[in-house]
């Protein structure tokens, strides 16, 4: 006797779901062969010997694939089944800008959604995130209404302005506004209130002017209609005939300016600055006076200088003494100094002898100081060795300096302290007692934290030392 084993068999489809666009699925079978293959519902392209779906020519669906073996030996039938799911393919849309929108002009089909793909269509700006449609700006350029009068930034002539889009008479910011109604913005019109602009003609509604036109402050005048319109008046008009000695002046019945004659100085019947006589042989230009008196100008040797020969005179020179009216009709006077050893005055340029400064010039204590070079810089042939300042470091402005070795009959120290930048800061004069300076300066309204140099100098010699405040 003969005992067969009874048929078994599992069948898979792993790749489910397939797309109909995917060519064949193959099944994955395990157990008894020579089974045959059958689907249901009806639709699916399976091979009944393989069990090779065409998912080409399948219709999409759900199906359940059985596979049976016949009654063979003695063993019954057998049959097994498996599920597969077939997809028609979806159109997918290129989303470019990733805005979750694709473009109809890029699509492909496939069952799985492709990399940068979207389902959704529609973009019309499909490389700008921010439209789906080019709007009134058009793709990449924003629909922003800054000024929200619903014009679009992009076509809006004045895009911060909520009350215009375009600059318009009077640009944007700015009303248009017509206050007088004469087609003319008041941000244009030279009289915003009346009709009409300066110079044009216009009626004041008086019947005594004529040639009305509307003048520089806006208003509508005329020229006033006189009897005498040289004068600019009327007959019997009050008027001034520009002669100070008649009063009453009065607009003639011919058109003529006339006073009665009057004098400032009816003893003398002469007015104030009328030429007279004084009886004095040494005077000129005899004339009547405010008080009315008649004087004369002393006639002098110099007329120009209305002085005579040796007279005391100023020559207008500060550096002269003893002026006095020469032959010549000059006023000359004899040289002085305000620095007698120096032969100089101040403010004199001179030469200090020190090439590390410029713009030497005589000082109120008659020293030949210059400037000194390029700011905190030491000039050549300064000497420091006998000079101190402390403390230095300084964080409180009081500095003491200290110079021993001058010369005995030495007395004036000119004390000056620059700053950075060569400005001056700080002058003063001290005394040296026994060729020593000792001396103290409150630099603390003066200075602000910074190097600056502090010179002294004393019979021709320069100390130099830099402070620092802190």
């Amino acid at each position: 006797m003969v005992v067969d084993a009874a048929p078994s068999a599992t069948i898979s489809f792993d790749g489910s779901p397939y797309c109909t666009t995917s060519g064949f699925a193959q099944v994955a079978r395990l157990g008894t062969p020579d089974g045959s293959y059958s689907a249901a519902p009806a639709g699916l392209a399976i091979d009944p010997g393989t069990g090779s779906v065409d998912l080409d020519a399948s219709t999409a669906g759900t199906y359940v694939v059985t596979y049976s073996i016949d009654a063979n030996g003695g063993c019954g039938p057998f049959n097994t089944t498996t599920d597969i799911l077939v997809q028609d393919p979806t159109v997918w849309y290129a989303d470019v800008d990733g805005d979750g929108v694709g473009s109809d002009a890029d699509a492909v089909l496939a069952c799985e959604q492709p990399s940068g793909y979207v389902a959704i269509s529609g973009d019309a700006c499909p490389t700008d995130p921010d439209k789906l449609d080019p709007g009134i700006c058009g793709c990449g350029i924003p629909d922003t209404d800054t000024d929200n009068d619903g014009a679009a930034d992009c076509i809006d002539g004045c895009p911060t302005d909520p009350d215009k889009i375009a600059p318009g008479a009077c640009g944007c910011g700015v009303p248009d506004t017509d206050s007088d109604g004469d087609g003319i913005a008041d941000c244009i019109d030279s009289c915003p209130t009346l009709s009409g602009q300066i110079g044009d003609a216009c009626d004041d509604n008086n019947p005594g002017t004529e040639d009305d036109v509307i003048t520089s402050d806006c208003v509508c005048a005329g020229t006033i209609v006189y009897d005498c319109p040289d004068l600019q008046a009327n007959v019997g008009d009050a008027c001034d005939d520009g002669d100070a000695t008649t009063t009453n002046d009065m607009v003639t019945a011919d058109c003529a300016c006339v006073g009665t004659s009057i004098y400032d100085c009816p003893d003398l019947q002469a007015n104030v600055g009328d030429a007279c006589d004084d009886g004095d042989a040494t005077t000129t230009n005899d004339m009547v006076t405010a008080d009315c008196a008649c004087v004369g100008t002393s006639i002098y040797d110099c007329p120009d200088l209305q002085a005579n020969v040796g007279d005391a005179c100023d020559d207008g020179d500060a550096t002269t003494e003893n002026d006095m009216v020469t032959a010549d009709c000059a006023c000359v006077g004899t040289s002085i100094y305000d620095c007698p050893d120096l032969q100089a005055n101040i403010g004199d340029v001179c030469d200090d002898g020190n090439a590390g400064t410029d713009e030497d010039v005589i000082t109120e204590d008659c020293i030949c100081l210059g400037d000194i070079i390029d700011g905190i810089g030491d000039p050549i042939g300064s000497s420091d060795d006998a000079m101190s300042l402390f403390p230095n470091p300084n964080r409180t402005g009081v500095v003491t300096l200290h110079i021993e070795g001058l010369g005995q009959g030495q007395r004036a120290v000119l004390i000056e302290i620059h700053d950075a930048s060569g400005r001056l800061v700080y002058q003063e004069t001290a005394q040296a007692v026994g060729g020593v300076v000792h001396h103290g300066m409150d630099l603390s309204k003066r200075v602000s934290q910074g190097l600056y140099m502090v010179e002294a100098i004393a019979g021709g010699r320069h100390y130099l030392r830099r402070l620092v405040i802190q």
